[in-house]
Parts: C-alpha cells; structure tokens; sequence
C-alpha cells in the first residue's frame, strides 16, 4: 500500500482484486472506450495477435474476453495499401466484432481534411505520421461519434498484457465520489536476458534521462519557487514517460494533444496546476518492445525521444517566464548537473540489480548517460532557435465541429 502520498498526485497503488464484475455493471451508464495507438509493424506483431511459440496470448485476445470496454479505438499509422488494411480489419472485426474501429491515420481522404484544416488556419499536426498525430485523428474521430464516453490509452508492443492493466486504470474513473479526472499508470520495467539467465531493467529514458533532468534542473533553479513548484509536481509521477493513461468524459476533449514524442510530458505540464484531479495506479511488471538508444542518430529512437522530452521542459520553464533558459551558461550549468545526478542515480540501479539479482549492463547503461548529456545540449539548441513557435494541437472540443463528422463519414466507410 502506498503510504506515501504526494498533495496533488494520488497514489492508489496496485488493484487488490479483479475489478471486472464492477465494471461491467457501470458499462450502461459510464461508458469507456479504449484507444491503443498503433503502427502497421505493431498491429501484426505477436504482442497484438499473439504468438503461442513465444507463450504470448496477445492483447486481442485478451480484449476478446473483456465484457465492459464499450468500444475500441485502434488508430493505425503507417500504412499505406488498401489490401493491407482490409486484412487488418477484417482481422481485428473477426476477433473483436463490432466494439472494434480502425483508424486509417493516413487514408486519403483523412490526409485531404486534414489538409483543408491546415489552409483554414487550424492548429493540426505537422506531420501525417506519428504517435501526436495517429492518437489526434483518433480523439477528433471520437469526439464527434461518442463524446460522453471515458477514455483510456494504452500502447499497442505490451508484452505482459492481461485484463488487469485495463481494470486498474479504469476503476478510479468509475467512482464519482473519487472525483478522478486523469489516471496515469507505473509499473516495474524488467525484462528476461535470455543470456545472463536473470532480469534486466529497462526503461532508460525515466531513469537516465527525465529523471537526472528534474534533479538538475531543481539544482539550477534552486531558488525559484515557481520552477521548484513544477518539478515536484512532476515528480509525483512515478512513471513520467509511461503510454498508459485514462481520462474521464470531461477532461480528454478539452486536452490539446502534443504532436511529438512528448506527448505524456506534455500532457503532465498541461495539468500543472489545473482543476483536474490526478491519480496513479501500480500495473506490476511490464515489459514491451525496446528503441534503440540511437547513439549516433538524434532523429531516431530513444535519442530523440528524450530531445523531444527536454524540449518539452524547456519550453514550460520559458513560458513561465524564466527567459534565462536560452542563454549559454544556463545551459552549461544544466548540462554538467544532469551528468552528475545520472550517474549518482546509475550507481543506485546498479546497486538495486545486485540486491534483486538482476543483470546489470554497466556499458549500456553508461553509453545511454552520455547520449542523453548530448540530447540536453542538441535539445537546447533546437529550442533556442525556436522558443516560440512550437503549440501544444487544439483540444478535440474546439476544432470546427464539420471536420470530426466528415473524418467520423470516412471512418465508418471504410470500417463496414
């Protein structure tokens, strides 16, 4: 039980009993649909569909047995044949019946509104492709067909799925009394080294990355309240980068969704200080597919993911008012905290590993620190020569209301 609690993010720890009966009596009234952004690699890999020789039931088959979900979302990017996705639909509508709607982020007709949108002035993605953008088409799509539904997300590479990860991010939102507005998930990142015979840890980029950045940032800004405000209350989320969220009817159409790989930090510092009444629940032991650090490349992997992260920060800070953010020695100073705290930290997962028995690889963890010093500096630069222009995309509420119905018309289409 989580006796430590912080004052503005609810620990509610992990789900004592199968909640699933519960659930099913509120699914009339509280209706929650579930959306699992997706690509095309991960809509066929056996963590979606299963693969009994590696002992993997699949996430669909577990949603096959769900009786309270009331329908799934599955936004689906990276695809571009029409063949394709009608093996996929008729795949997925065979295994989930007609709870079960696919998102073709990058279809045509969805491309030419969009497209429209962007000549009107609207604030839309950039970019077709991508996280921001396939879970922005799917929360406008929703919006239009069942704005009074809750909402849950997850991420489709989960290799430890079973009905549980569901159940435990949805019940908070079930309880009126509990006032829940947004629930975000943690979980122990471990995975099986099939070589060393013992579990690993994973989850790099919270560890030795957004985690050094918060205790630098706290050291260079020691004596602004404001900033101290912002990355304690941040640090009440035990699983800052995690996919895993839940959001009630009221809040997820007023939310802007961030476009970049920092979708889960943006989505925290919009809720800083806001009315909202945040939680988080324990999922257990989670593992799912693993990016490549890409050391030497910061457009790809966990090297951009954590330029994007840092970005993010950076850009609130500025917002705040703290203009001083892009100037050189700011940066410098940040740069060699960040070095001294992830390596301080690195000495503790090291320790922790021996204690629990785990394997633990002192040069990838090593390897990881300095690509992410190098994605502090890159991830300056990026945004000093920019700090304006970068907006979160309009919440689904307030885009004009006859472009949810026509990408809802070409949704229904091409789903029959």
């Amino acid at each position: 039980m989580p006796f430590n609690q912080g004052d503005r993010v609810v620990d509610l720890g992990a789900a004592r009993e199968s909640a699933e009966h519960k659930l099913a009596l509120h699914r009339r009234h509280d209706p929650i649909t579930l959306v699992i952004p997706a690509t095309y690699a991960d809509a066929i890999s056996p963590a979606m569909l299963g693969d009994a020789g590696q002992g993997l039931e699949g996430i669909v088959s577990s949603l096959s047995r769900n009786t309270w979900i009331s329908s799934i979302v599955i936004p689906i990017d990276g695809l571009t044949g029409e063949r394709a996705y009608k093996d996929l639909k008729s795949n997925y509508q065979k295994r989930l019946g007609d709870r079960v709607t696919l998102v073709w982020n990058l279809h045509p007709q969805i491309h030419e509104i969009r497209k429209e949108m962007k000549e009107k002035g609207a604030n839309i993605p950039e970019l077709d492709r991508g996280k921001g953008a396939n879970v922005w088409t799917s929360l406008l799509y929703l919006h239009t067909v069942d704005p009074m539904s809750h909402l849950m997300l997850h991420d489709a590479d989960i290799l430890t799925y079973d009905s549980h990860f569901v159940e435990n991010l949805a019940m908070p939102l079930m309880y009126p009394k509990m006032g829940f507005d947004f629930i975000k998930a943690y979980y122990q990142r471990l995975k099986w080294n099939e070589e060393q015979g013992k579990h690993q840890l994973f989850g790099r980029a919270l560890r030795l990355g957004v985690r050094p950045l918060i205790l630098s940032l706290s050291k260079v800004f020691r004596d602004e309240a404001a900033i101290q405000d912002y990355l304690s209350y941040l640090s009440e989320y035990k699983y800052l980068t995690s996919g895993e969220f839940a959001m009630s009817r009221t809040l997820w159409p007023r939310m802007p969704v961030p476009p970049l790989y920092d979708l889960e930090i943006g989505q925290l510092t919009w809720l800083h200080n806001s009315p909202w009444r945040c939680g988080q629940v324990d999922l257990g032991v989670y593992d799912h597919k693993h990016q490549d650090i890409s050391v030497d490349d910061p457009t790809r992997g966990l090297h951009r993911m954590f330029i994007d992260i840092t970005k993010s920060v950076f850009r609130r800070l500025y917002q705040m008012g703290y203009k001083e953010i892009v100037e050189e020695d700011m940066i410098e100073g940040i740069s060699d905290y960040f070095e001294s705290s992830a390596f301080r930290l690195m000495d503790s997962y090291k320790t922790l590993s021996h204690h629990r028995d785990y394997w633990y690889d002192y040069v990838e963890e090593n390897i990881a620190i300095r690509t992410f010093s190098r994605a502090v500096i890159e991830a300056y630069e990026e945004f000093r020569a920019i700090p304006y222009t970068y907006k979160p995309l309009t919440a689904p509420l307030f885009y004009d209301s006859k472009y949810g119905h026509q990408i809802a018309e070409v949704v229904r289409a091409i789903n029959r």
